[in-house]
């Protein structure tokens, strides 16, 4: 059975793939490990989180091919983000062949129609999905890809008996922009595209793995004694803000944690004090440098939590969080609700990751009940 490998550029990303491989072929079979990179790769199906939205493109092209050089025997999916954050350029650089692009994510409502990705039907670079980014969205995929020979895949192509045909014909080093509406249109995608280097969503994981042989039934997992858990908003996205709202609302202890505070240090002291409750939420205040304050509040939290749960929001939130606990990889054990991955540490921690873009109002109340049905029972 032909091992697959997952190439994601950020923590949630990599979760959320390998929440999608616990499906393979038409079964559910076992957990499926995230490898933070550059820890070893255990054998089997298997995401890497390599850590790079944020890297220069060169520095994004190097870390790719070294590791699909690494890893030549495995079938390989290169997920990246819905949206289209981060540097695609190197992504499909890296693959050195025709590369079928799919970046469509049916469930969350993100779809391709035209060469152009729409959010719940409306065009992207139209929507506050690239608020807090640093430059203004795409209005069309090709736009994200500057300098890269592109052809657009249509809709009515995608779904004719001649897409195989069509594939096959097109010259090797471009980008095919694929249309895609459904999880139908991606499984059409999948099993045409042999030869093609495949990259998108964590929806084409999923299709790849439904195309593979089915797995080991998996087993139930043990009852485990519930913990603490701390929950850290660490995006600015609204749509997490208004769940930590929520999440107040509904009881839950928020401690304000000031962007300043954390950048020196001195947030530890408070953190620690509020992490011995039953629930902690942590919510930043203030404005700083987006990755110098992801690596600070990964210091703060992992000083504070002692055997706690985790929720981290957000993937750079997640991974210097995880990094700063010095944990090397996970083990997704399921999904709470799509892109809410619960995952188990080597020593036993439960984590959930999910996007800061993802989730209803109720999101974070929902993951926190999940963890412990204990917090906030008989809250609406």
């Amino acid at each position: 059975m032909t091992d697959l490998l997952v190439l994601a550029d950020d923590l949630s990303g990599a979760a959320e793939s390998a929440a999608a491989l616990r499906v393979r072929g038409s079964r559910r079979y076992g957990p499926v490990h995230v490898a933070l990179w550059p820890a070893p790769v255990p054998p089997g199906d298997v995401v890497i989180d390599l850590h790079s939205r944020h890297l220069p493109a060169a520095d994004v092209e190097h870390r790719l091919t070294d590791v699909l050089h690494h890893h030549r025997s495995r079938t390989v999916v290169t997920k990246v983000d819905s949206l289209l954050r981060g540097n695609l350029v190197p992504v499909v650089r890296a693959a050195r062949k025709t590369v079928l692009l799919a970046p469509a994510l049916p469930v969350a409502g993100r779809t391709v129609r035209d060469g152009r990705l729409l959010v719940e039907g409306r065009p992207l670079a139209t929507t506050a999905a690239w608020a807090i980014e640093d430059r203004p969205a795409p209005d069309t995929v090709a736009d994200a890809l500057p300098g890269v020979p592109t052809t657009t895949l249509p809709l009515d192509l995608v779904r004719s008996k001649d897409l195989a045909t069509h594939l096959v014909r097109i010259d090797d080093g471009t980008v095919v922009i694929c249309d895609a509406e459904t999880d139908d249109d991606l499984d059409r995608l999948v099993t045409a595209a042999s030869g093609c280097a495949l990259v998108g969503s964590a929806a084409l994981v999923a299709a790849v793995a439904r195309a593979l042989p089915a797995g080991t039934p998996e087993e139930p997992e043990l009852p485990r004694d519930a913990r603490s858990v701390v929950v850290v908003v660490g995006t600015a996205e609204p749509v997490a803000q208004q769940q930590l709202r929520e999440l107040e609302r509904a009881g839950a202890p928020v401690v304000d944690l000031p962007c300043t505070d954390v950048l020196d240090g001195t947030a530890a002291t408070h953190l620690t004090n509020a992490a011995r409750n039953p629930l902690t939420v942590v919510r930043l205040t203030g404005r700083a440098e987006g990755r110098s304050l992801s690596r600070a509040l990964g210091r703060v939290v992992a000083d504070a939590v002692g055997p706690a749960d985790l929720v981290l929001t957000g993937g750079e939130t997640a991974r210097q969080v995880l990094d700063a606990l010095g944990v090397p990889s996970l083990r997704v054990v399921g999904q709470i609700e799509h892109g809410a991955v619960r995952s188990e540490t080597p020593d036993g921690r439960h984590v959930v990751t999910r996007p800061g873009s993802f989730g209803a109002p109720d999101s974070l109340l929902t993951i926190v009940r999940a963890l412990n049905p204990d917090l906030l029972r008989g809250t609406p």
